[in-house]
């Protein structure tokens, strides 16, 4: 009788070497877990880059912002604000800026203009942008020391006021919120878009269909 060698019994659980182990979707799964922070990071930046967008065009207290005078003129208390930029040259007034924002009990009038060697902006009208803040906004084309003057009229009296201001050509800055936002979404799309595409080439190459 030819002896025949009974073929060795597989252990519960084993696998052959012929077969791969189905890794790919707990890969799939471990890696949609670390991109799942990045996707929180992501929408995070861009509700901020949403939210901070309207208030970028409202009146100053903003980053930038300098204060040029404080104090009396005429029969005004003042406080008055530059943003000093080449190509945005903002400038606040706020009336009585220790009443917290109360209506003021009179009704004034700004004009604000702005000078420097032979050039001029304006006048111009401020815009009143709070109960006591008005606001005027130039688009100078040259740094350097500039003259900013203000004639303010009410039924309390006129006063004129005229401050320096040195206004320096802005640094352009990287922003960093949109390119946090775009990362974050660029990443995990392209890794949904190869990556099926990677695992159906490594089952075809070992001759299995993609789990």
């Amino acid at each position: 009788m030819p002896f025949c060698a009974s073929p060795t019994p597989r252990r519960p659980g084993a696998v052959s070497r012929r077969e791969a182990p189905p890794s790919f979707p707990r890969r799939r799964e471990s890696i949609g877990l670390l991109l799942l922070p990045l996707l929180i990071l992501a929408a995070c930046a861009l509700v901020s880059l949403l939210v901070a967008a309207p208030g970028a065009s409202a009146h100053s207290r903003h980053e930038g912002s300098v204060e040029i005078h404080r104090g009396a003129v005429g029969p005004y208390d003042l406080l008055v604000e530059a943003v000093p930029g080449v190509g945005f040259f903002e400038i606040t007034i706020v009336f009585e800026p220790d009443a917290a924002g109360d209506s003021l009990p009179y009704a004034p009038s700004a004009v604000v203009s702005a000078r420097r060697d032979g050039e001029r902006l304006g006048p111009a009208t401020a815009i009143r942008t709070g109960p006591n803040e008005y606001v005027a906004v130039f688009a100078p084309e040259s740094a350097g020391e500039w003259e900013v003057g203000i004639a303010i009229d009410s039924e309390l009296g006129s006063a004129s006021l005229v401050v320096p201001v040195t206004i320096e050509a802005q640094r352009a800055s990287i922003p960093w919120t949109a390119v946090i936002a775009g990362l974050g979404l660029l990443i995990p799309m392209l890794w949904l878009i190869f990556a099926p595409r990677k695992a159906r080439l490594r089952a075809s190459a070992s001759g299995r269909s993609p789990q």
